[in-house]
Parts: C-alpha cells; sequence; structure tokens
C-alpha cells in the first residue's frame, strides 16, 4: 500500500458540524413578563367559578407585545399545564411556579424546536432537539445542556453516539461519516482526544491508537487489508 499520511483519505475527522452547541433559542420567560413594565397586561381572565382561592384555576393571560398565556394557575402563579406564545416562540407542557417545568413541547419561528422534560426553563431530562436544517439529538440534558448519553444525526448523514458534557462530545463515543469512515474512541470537546480506533470507508486501512485534536498522535498501530 503506497500510503501517505497527508492524503485526502486520512482527513481523520473533517466534521465541522453544528451540533448545536449554543442549545436552542432563548425561551420567553413567564416570569420575567410580570417583571417588565414595558410589557404591559392587556388582558386577563380568570375562571370565575372559584371557591378556594388557594384552588387550581385556569387564566388566559395577554401582554402588549402579543405574549399571550393560557393556562392553570395557584397561588397567583402558573401550575400545571399551560400554552405560552411570543413572536418567535410557542411552549405547551407543564408549568412549575411561573417555570418551565416537567414535560413540555417547544418550537421556534426558525423551524428548530424541542420535545422532552424542562426544569427551571431549562431543557432536564432525557429529550429531543430538531434542527430547522434536520439535524437532531435524541438523548440527555442538565440545565440546558448536553451531558451523557445522546446521539446526534447530521443533515448529511453522519451521526454521533455515546458521551456528551457541556454540549461537546466529550468521553467514549463512535461517529459514523456520512461517507462510511468510523471513529471509535474517546473524544473531548468535539474532538478526537485519547485512545480510538479509525477505520477508512474501504476497509483496506485501520489505525488503533493515540489521537490528539482530531489527529493521530503517539503510539499506534496500522493495519491493511490483504489484498
Amino acid at each position: 500500500d503506497n500510503y501517505n499520511d497527508n492524503n485526502d483519505d486520512n482527513n481523520d475527522n473533517d466534521n465541522d458540524y453544528d451540533n448545536g452547541n449554543n442549545g436552542i433559542p432563548a425561551m420567553i420567560k413567564l416570569r420575567n413578563l410580570k417583571n417588565n413594565n414595558s410589557n404591559s397586561l392587556e388582558y386577563k381572565y380568570i375562571d370565575k367559578n372559584i371557591q378556594d382561592k388557594n384552588a387550581e384555576y385556569f387564566c388566559i393571560q395577554k401582554w402588549s407585545d402579543g405574549t399571550i398565556f393560557k393556562g392553570y394557575f395557584k397561588n397567583n402563579k402558573s401550575n400545571g399545564i399551560g400554552y405560552l406564545k411570543d413572536k418567535d416562540n410557542d411552549y405547551y407542557g407543564h408549568f412549575y411556579e411561573d417555570k418551565l417545568d416537567g414535560f413540555g413541547i417547544y418550537s421556534h419561528i426558525t423551524g428548530s424546536g424541542y420535545i422532552g422534560e424542562w426544569k427551571d426553563d431549562l431543557q432536564d431530562g432525557i429529550g429531543i432537539e430538531n434542527w430547522k436544517d434536520g439535524s437532531v439529538f435524541m438523548g440527555n440534558f442538565k440545565k440546558g445542556k448536553k451531558l451523557g448519553i445522546g446521539q446526534y444525526l447530521w443533515k448529511d448523514g453522519s451521526k454521533y453516539y455515546g458521551e456528551w458534557r457541556n454540549n461537546a462530545m466529550c468521553g467514549y463515543g463512535i461517529f459514523y461519516f456520512n461517507d462510511n469512515r468510523v471513529y471509535k474512541g474517546e473524544w473531548d470537546n468535539n474532538m478526537m482526544n485519547g485512545i480510538g480506533e479509525y477505520i477508512w470507508n474501504n476497509g483496506e486501512k485501520e489505525f488503533v491508537g493515540y489521537f490528539l485534536n482530531d489527529n493521530k498522535n503517539g503510539f499506534g498501530i496500522f493495519y491493511f487489508k490483504d489484498l
């Protein structure tokens, strides 16, 4: 094999993909609406069949910028199922003490969205995050960031399954390139870092060894398929 380490087929990663590092677009927060004097509450309807002031009741609120909330309140705060919408965002799901909390469905005007668990207005738990270009992440979130096991599917057919930390591929994971190359091994900050196995798309070459910032670095062994 006339192998050249600088050949185009050895561009180890080539995964200059947007993997949603910035998380979903900022969601309007119901509790902020109540404290924003420039965005006044124009309309408020409360279920008239209230006997106990501490009981759960249905309420509709509309602000001067067009933001609207429909849902259940308790102790003057949203608690239970509700719907919140402004000019760019809408959310349908559970609220607790004026915060997105529990299962909910969120969508943004751009086409991005999230279905899953929330806590304190942030993605927290198992969820599915989708982007306007068709990319999808399925996995675990903590305080609004990808953390733990998850799978990301890119629009070009590439995919990663493995560990995440702070919205980045970090830990052990498998990356399947759209040209059938495969990397199995350790990651750090979205780059191949540590011990890994890299298999070329024709199956004729394989490298097992150390990687640093997406490049082979240090000890390693090449395997060539018998011709």
